[in-house]
């Protein structure tokens, strides 16, 4: 099974998220990196660790462990990502053979349901998707703090999940340790 892991706007707005949140979520991603299976990991983020050295450091050291890394822009749809993946690394995803991991910012728009690349749009095509809320920040919503964008962006999407019937396709997992299970198959 590979592990196709999007990083969509994974540096997001840093000025309307609290340090806590920035900290835990580059945290969360390089623990990620140490227990993801090297030959069966795919990471894919829109292009921005030229200007993240956070981001772009920690794809260094994953690249080292052999982790293949690979850039999408917002533009681009499902079906660009798979000739990405197949042009790159010369493997066909599909949803018997692959699971989507989502991580970045914006939870409940971004990530959930507005990118062409977000989670309503894999579920549709029948993928197992993913979320890592401990590597998502949520800074659209209103709120006084971040903790509290984020309660309401796991709301939205546990309503989302339910309402459209996606509980089979849709999960949502706090710390990379409990996706684990899944990345050594």
């Amino acid at each position: 099974m590979y592990n196709i892991i999007i990083l969509n706007h994974f540096y997001g707005y840093p000025e309307l998220e609290d340090e806590f949140i920035n900290k835990q979520r580059y945290a969360k991603l390089l623990k990620l990196v140490n227990i993801a299976n090297r030959n069966k990991t795919i990471f894919l983020e829109n292009d921005v660790s030229k200007k993240d050295k956070r981001l772009a450091s920690i794809r260094k050291i994953s690249e080292v462990y052999g982790h293949k890394w690979l850039d999408f822009k917002d533009n681009h749809t499902i079906k660009d990502i798979y000739k990405i993946i197949q042009n790159l690394c010369g493997i066909s995803i599909n949803p018997e053979n692959s699971k989507i991991i989502l991580g970045g910012t914006n939870t409940s728009g971004c990530l959930l349901r507005s990118a062409n690349i977000a989670a309503k749009n894999w579920a549709k095509l029948n993928y197992n998707v993913q979320f890592c809320l401990s590597m998502c920040g949520e800074y659209e919503i209103d709120g006084v703090n971040s903790a509290e964008k984020n309660q309401m962006a796991a709301s939205i999407l546990y309503q989302f999940i339910k309402n459209n019937n996606f509980t089979n396709k849709i999960d949502a997992f706090y710390d990379p340790r409990e996706l684990v299970i899944n990345f050594n198959n």
